[in-house]
């Protein structure tokens, strides 16, 4: 959507059995915002707001990209069972009306995509990285700095 270079058909590319996922390429990954917009998206450009349903947002995220994840990389994601990869999101959120299975993807996108969240513990392969909003073992703030010099760097090189 930021290059203007139209909209991919979601509901035709889903009924010919094309293995279609969601990703981001940004700066700021926010799958969640992602989902959101691409059916935000679908909607508008359709004008049909049955278009982009929860059902075909669900199959994006949490059955084609675990299968796309496995068909490139060979790791096994999207569940919590032996044999796949334990990588772990928490978020703060405070549901505004009971959450429940069968409604866990509206709060996801109109809940939790709708407003500003704080990862608060991340868990990579089984592993600890974020622990109450703070890495474990990175120096998040010489991170930064290094990226900002490396960016600075290739900008005077383009520029």
């Amino acid at each position: 959507m930021n290059n203007a270079v139209g909209r991919f058909d979601l509901d035709g590319m889903l009924h010919r059995g094309i293995l279609t996922g969601l990703g981001t390429d940004g700066i700021g990954s926010n799958m969640p915002g992602e989902l959101f917009a691409a059916g935000l998206l679908q909607k508008h450009s359709r004008h049909d707001p049955l278009a982009g349903s929860f059902d075909q947002l669900w199959r994006l995220l949490h059955e084609s990209n675990p299968a796309i994840v496995e068909r490139a990389l060979g790791a096994r994601v999207g569940r919590l069972e032996s044999g796949y990869a334990a990588d772990v999101v928490l978020l703060d959120y405070v549901p505004p009306t009971p959450l429940r299975p069968e409604n866990a993807l509206g709060h996801m996108l109109f809940g939790a995509a709708a407003h500003t969240l704080r990862v608060r513990d991340v868990m990579i392969a089984g592993r600890w990285v974020l622990r109450d909003g703070e890495f474990v073992d990175l120096d998040e703030e010489r991170i930064y700095a290094h990226g900002r010099e490396a960016a600075d760097a290739l900008w005077r090189k383009i520029g």
